[in-house]
């Protein structure tokens, strides 16, 4: 983007209307992800209770229960999609050993908030490497 004396400004996160629910950058979860997607830790989909489940980043967590009170029908086309579709929230096991979703707070919230009690996972398992 371009300021008015023609030079590139950098973005803000005010300019993504997605940065509510985006958590802070973190190095070892990006670095987690691209070894997920490269094959080199096993991954496996399952489904597992809501209360099971923590949230890596909580102030993430509440901006984006913020917005979506603030935007009923974005829980409600945020609703339909989770019931439809059944996404599967990407986590991983934190040092005491409890699964923690650090991608879409989005879709956690409204599952929170509808009352659900299962919600489909994709466990990235950093312990057992593939060499």
């Amino acid at each position: 983007m371009r300021n008015r004396k023609g030079g590139v400004r950098r973005p803000s996160t005010h300019d993504d209307p997605e940065s509510t629910f985006l958590p802070p950058y973190d190095a070892r979860l990006k670095d987690l992800v691209m070894a997920m997607y490269r094959g080199r830790i096993n991954h496996w989909q399952t489904t597992v209770p809501l209360a099971d489940l923590g949230v890596h980043h909580p102030p993430t967590l509440a901006r984006t229960q913020t917005a979506l009170r603030a935007d009923p029908k974005l829980r409600g086309a945020t609703l339909k999609v989770l019931l439809d579709k059944q996404p599967a929230l990407v986590a991983f096991r934190d040092e005491t050993g409890r699964l923690v979703m650090f991608d879409d707070y989005l879709f956690y919230a409204v599952a929170l908030d509808a009352g659900l009690t299962q919600v489909t996972v994709c466990i990235m398992d950093e312990a057992e490497p593939i060499h």
